[in-house]
């Protein structure tokens, strides 16, 4: 394994097709990433890893106060859509998804091509997987 975190940054830039419910995909992840098994994950868990995965694809970048006032304020009502959340999310939900919207707009290379993020590839023995059509339109991977 190359990055622990890998799984997690994949779902959160949709290499993974997602359940209804981000805590069970959550813990799926999150017990594939720890070894042990998914009913064990809480949701202290998954705001430890997710807060650690969005401080290391932000390593060495400024977190400016237009960032921290972005991240607040997405997941007031109206605008939760922006990171992928409904209003009628509970709290933690928003939080997850916030912090995947952040990851998921975290470059893994940079302009000249250089790996920032190794990353290992998607796994569809852990959460089924998208195929992504040269279009670049996702599909649901219904064979995998």
């Amino acid at each position: 394994m190359k990055n622990a975190d890998s799984h997690i940054i994949l779902y959160a830039k949709n290499h993974y097709q997602r359940n209804d419910d981000v805590l069970v995909d959550l813990k799926i992840l999150l017990a594939e990433r720890s070894g042990c098994k998914a009913e064990h994950i809480r949701v202290h868990d998954m705001y430890h890893t997710l807060f650690s995965v969005f401080e290391g694809v932000m390593l060495g970048k400024p977190i400016s106060h237009y960032l921290l006032m972005d991240m607040m304020t997405s997941m007031a009502p109206g605008v939760a859509w922006k990171v992928g959340a409904n209003e009628d999310d509970v709290f933690d939900v928003k939080i997850f998804k916030l912090l995947l919207s952040k990851i998921a707009n975290s470059p893994v290379r940079d302009n000249a091509g250089n790996t920032l993020i190794e990353l290992d590839p998607p796994d569809k023995n852990i959460l089924p997987l998208h195929i992504i059509e040269e279009t670049g339109v996702v599909l649901d991977n219904e064979t995998s």
